[in-house]
């Protein structure tokens, strides 16, 4: 998978990546509401297991202005006929809105899947900002599983 945004391009991971990712996955703010922070072990460990897997579960977020990778994009196979969709965004980039953006651009992406009809995040109960992304953008809340508040936009 290939998706360029006005402003992102969302590619696959290289282990080149580590340090740029380091960056996101290191921060306590960032990772507050998803899981520890990772050292850059970790973080290459994740890179190979979840990014360069195949198919891959995660995907490099790239600023087109530096080409630095400021997060990653979560896009895999969720149900038989869905797939679940998030991001992590290194914390400068907030309030920029490239999480809509993002989130717009998977959600066409997804609809031209074949046998694919629906698009699901799910986040922590108290990850207010991806609650208010998941509704902005038609998805309905489903319920919770396994800890996590799930939303899904039908199509």
């Amino acid at each position: 998978m290939h998706i360029e945004t006005s402003r992102c391009i969302v590619r696959i991971f290289t282990m080149g990546d580590a340090t740029d990712l380091y960056k996101t996955l290191s921060d306590e703010k960032v990772m507050e509401h998803i899981e520890p922070t990772y050292d850059m072990g970790q973080v290459k460990e994740f890179i190979k297991e979840a990014g360069l897997c195949e198919p891959p579960l995660v995907f490099a977020l790239v600023w087109k202005e530096t080409y630095e990778v400021i997060g990653q994009v979560i896009f895999h196979p969720y149900e038989e006929d869905s797939y679940e969709i998030g991001w992590i965004i290194r914390r400068e980039y907030w309030g920029k809105g490239i999480a809509g953006e993002i989130t717009d651009s998977l959600v066409e992406y997804t609809k031209s899947l074949k046998g694919i009809h629906s698009c699901v995040i799910e986040c922590d109960p108290r990850q207010m900002a991806s609650k208010r992304i998941a509704l902005k953008y038609g998805f309905a809340y489903e319920g919770e599983d396994d800890g996590c508040d799930v939303y899904r936009l039908r199509f």
